[in-house]
């Protein structure tokens, strides 16, 4: 998929994720994730380039129970499973200071 700004390849477009078996797959190989932390990189995805902010992630996976959680600690966990996990495939979670996470290819 290309961006509709830059029409350069989008990051994680490369990447399919199957919610069903949690397992990530990249022209790079495959890796077997956590059911939350599949459900992570899989919003980053579909967030795309410029990322999505941490509360709304939150929202996303945790729905209305989402301000009863830790997220900040929630959060970190998942992005750092998750960078250990596509590592391998070529991608990583990206920080974007004060605002959220975004899906980056290495």
């Amino acid at each position: 998929m290309l961006c509709p700004c830059c029409k350069q390849e989008m990051p994680g477009t490369r990447l399919t994720i199957s919610l069903d078996t949690n397992v990530v797959s990249s022209p790079q190989g495959t890796a077997k994730l956590r059911p939350r932390t599949a459900e992570f990189v899989s919003i980053l995805q579909k967030a795309g380039p410029r990322g999505i902010e941490y509360e709304r992630i939150a929202t996303l996976m945790w729905g209305a129970q989402a301000h009863e959680i830790d997220n900040d600690n929630n959060l970190k966990t998942h992005a750092c499973q998750a960078r250990r996990a596509l590592k391998p495939l070529g991608y990583t979670v990206a920080v974007q200071r004060s605002f959220g996470y975004r899906l980056a290819a290495l």
